[in-house]
């Protein structure tokens, strides 16, 4: 079977400044498959963080999207079963990958996204500073 790149910007603090990178995946591959690959490629840089802790969004503007306002415009992290199939074909349009600080690795995901909560104070301005890096 045919792999293809799915290209990918990995997001933290602690690898800020890396360029844009690609793993090989076969057609049919999906988020959960996807998430695998780039810790397996990015383990040394990845200690004490599982890939399910890993947030993939489709591209730069779903990221940025992901704290709108309004809720018809809000974009939330692509999930596991997420067939990838037209997504990341190209270094422009590169699947955003958010790593959490490995400090709070165990509550990595939002209770926000879990509960229906307001985020934290610390958590939204842990995006904010993210945001800031990827622009």
């Amino acid at each position: 079977m045919s792999s293809s790149l799915v290209w990918f910007l990995l997001f933290w603090r602690a690898v800020q400044g890396t360029s844009a990178d690609a793993v090989s995946l076969t057609p049919g591959s999906v988020v959960l498959q996807f998430r695998d690959a780039v810790y397996l490629k990015n383990n040394s840089i990845l200690t004490g963080i599982a890939s399910s802790q890993l947030l993939v969004f489709k591209n730069k503007a779903a990221f940025y999207k992901r704290s709108a306002a309004d809720d018809e415009k809000k974009e939330e992290p692509l999930k596991s079963s997420c067939l990838l199939d037209g997504l990341g074909i190209t270094e422009e349009d590169a699947l955003i990958v958010v790593v959490p600080s490995s400090r709070s690795s165990s509550r990595s995901t939002s209770k926000s996204s879990l509960t229906g909560k307001e985020p934290s104070l610390t958590r939204k301005r842990r995006w904010k500073e993210l945001n800031g890096v990827l622009q």
